[in-house]
């Protein structure tokens, strides 16, 4: 899909997208860019950088595979991410080959029926999500770790004897790309001090630093060793100072690399995904743009909704 945002003064004016059936234009008083790449944005010109501030590595990217045929009887069948023999294991097959680099991450969750699980163990690293050739490349390099992966699971993985691929992500799964330039811009200070901003509109947001090593297996080097602490995200985080008519949400909002590995997961993506869609539509009721929302106004809306208030 092409998209083209064609801007007059500082709004856009419309979004002009290519579809199977041709080009279609589609204006509207607010947008609402959910891409969680910033595509609209960034074509709209709001300022962005990719990954991370040093040097613009971004998270690896991985393909989710549900697996079947599991024996859930089996003792801490979903618990031996920690278990340093198949670990161990692992990082032989890996060194020899027989699983592909950068393979090799030991992360099973248990599936929502009986006897499923969900293999979070396929990476491809150096993929920029916003460009077609890495995308694909990235698919093929996943789909290809998963049957030596199996296989491993079969031999060596107590309760894995006889699984079997119910099905995989339909596409390749993207952690990282743009990090849009906002009116406000959270980072890992916020996080670790658990702050309650003034202009909050995500709240209860505790999920911990979580970023997949850009170079090699498992996690990163960098994460801190200190743990969030419940805080919030603020409004001026998901507008632009540049376009007017503008909402972005997702992963792709104001914010460090450091701080994205927490806020990208997708519970607080729904989140943020409330909290713009109200915006957008109060706006468009008062005859506001996104850039002078009364977010007291917005804060009581969502209070209304059931999102829970912060303390402090």
């Amino acid at each position: 899909m092409t998209l083209i945002s064609i801007l007059y003064n500082d709004q856009i004016e419309s979004v002009i997208v290519h579809k199977k059936d041709g080009m279609q234009k589609f204006k509207a008083g607010i947008i609402i860019d959910a891409t969680g790449d910033g595509d609209v944005a960034a074509l709209a010109g709001v300022p962005f950088y990719k990954g991370r501030e040093k040097d613009g590595l971004m998270q690896p990217a991985t393909v989710f595979v549900l697996l079947g045929g599991i024996d859930d009887k089996t003792e801490d069948v979903f618990l031996w991410k920690g278990n340093k023999n198949i670990i161990s294991k692992m990082k032989q097959e890996v060194g020899n080959g027989n699983i592909p680099f950068p393979a090799g991450a030991v992360n099973i969750m248990p599936g929502k029926q009986k006897g499923t699980a969900l293999l979070n163990m396929t990476s491809s690293i150096n993929v920029d999500g916003t460009k077609s050739e890495d995308m694909t490349r990235a698919e093929f390099e996943c789909r290809e770790q998963i049957p030596p992966i199996i296989n491993f699971l079969r031999k060596n993985a107590p309760g894995y004897e006889d699984c079997y691929v119910i099905r995989t992500s339909s596409t390749i799964g993207i952690r990282e790309t743009r990090h849009l330039q906002g009116k406000d811009y959270i980072t890992e200070q916020d996080l670790l001090k658990g702050r309650i901003f003034e202009d909050w509109v995500v709240t209860g947001v505790r999920y911990p630093f979580d970023i997949h090593s850009m170079s090699g297996i498992g996690q990163d080097e960098s994460e801190p060793g200190e743990k969030v602490k419940t805080y919030t995200i603020p409004y001026g985080c998901f507008i632009s100072e540049k376009v007017s008519n503008l909402l972005f949400t997702g992963r792709c909002i104001s914010g460090s690399h450091m701080a994205h590995s927490s806020f990208r997961m997708m519970p607080t993506c729904f989140a943020m995904g409330q909290a713009t869609g109200t915006a957008a539509a109060l706006c468009v009721k008062n005859n506001l743009l996104p850039t002078n929302m009364d977010v007291g106004l917005l804060q009581n809306v969502l209070l209304q909704q059931g999102v829970d208030k912060p303390n402090g």
